[in-house]
């Protein structure tokens, strides 16, 4: 079934916007645990997140400031616990590798809820075709890394309901297949 939902934000790109969702949608995130410089783990490890049956992914093309960012991050993982607070969320962002051990120690000071991979390099972005608008760099994974759903839901209520209604259908998918 496709997802997808196009935020129109009166700027002109609606169809760009569009576009690079359809090219999006259903493509698989590929991870490379050895190109992350740092990690910031919440609870669980990278592992478990990788693999659980579904997780928000939101890749960030450096950070200007990092206090910005961290309060950016703590308003990213309020929505995204208003959603689902089962389905762990990971922050990919790319750092210039001269301020990655400045960033990572500011996360460990703030105590967020989500995980958070340090890169030193853009292969993650070359490597997944994440070339495209911000506001499509955060999406909903199934346990295959696949995207099922596309766009940042922070200011949007009907993509939130979206990413709940997603989940909770492939929830219930999946305690069909457990019982037959």
């Amino acid at each position: 079934m496709l997802f997808i939902v196009i935020t129109f934000l009166s700027c002109g790109n609606d169809d760009k916007i569009a576009n690079e969702i359809r090219e999006l949608h259903g493509s698989t995130i590929v991870f490379d645990k050895r190109e992350c410089t740092r990690c910031y783990l919440s609870e669980i490890s990278l592992d478990s997140l990788l693999s659980s049956d579904a997780k928000f992914v939101s890749y960030v093309d450096e950070f200007s400031c990092t206090v910005c960012a961290i309060d950016m991050l703590r308003k990213w993982t309020q929505c995204f616990d208003s959603i689902h607070s089962d389905v762990p969320y990971l922050v990919v962002c790319r750092v210039d590798e001269s301020r990655i051990e400045d960033v990572y120690s500011e996360l460990k000071n703030c105590e967020l809820s989500c995980s958070i991979l340090l890169l030193s390099s853009s292969n993650f972005m070359k490597r997944n075709n994440l070339d495209v608008m911000a506001y499509n760099r955060t999406f909903l994974l199934d346990r295959n890394n696949r995207i099922k759903v596309v766009g940042e839901p922070f200011n949007n209520v009907a993509l939130r309901r979206l990413y709940r209604n997603v989940i909770l259908k492939e929830k219930e998918r999946r305690k069909v297949r457990k019982i037959a």
